[in-house]
């Protein structure tokens, strides 16, 4: 929870602060949950990372758009 808390928190004060908003729609009862926030901005701040990993070793928008097909393929042959 620790570790969930303070990755939310690099999300909050370095991301967050950023022109374009994320919007996340969902039951209000769940998003007033302090720790399923936490989680969110967690699971973004992955998301954020391994988007600009993926930039950085070589991926280009228009090779996700052209092979995405044997992307999954390749993610279904090491998932299984």
């Amino acid at each position: 929870p620790s570790v969930v808390a303070q990755l939310a928190d690099v999300y909050r004060s370095e991301i967050s602060t950023l022109p374009l908003r994320i919007q996340v729609h969902g039951d209000p009862a769940h998003l007033k949950q302090d720790e399923k926030v936490s989680l969110i901005r967690a699971i973004l701040l992955a998301g954020v990372r391994a988007g600009f990993l993926w930039f950085q070793l070589g991926g280009r928008p228009w090779r996700l758009l052209f092979q995405r097909g044997r992307m999954f393929r390749i993610a279904a042959e090491l998932a299984g």
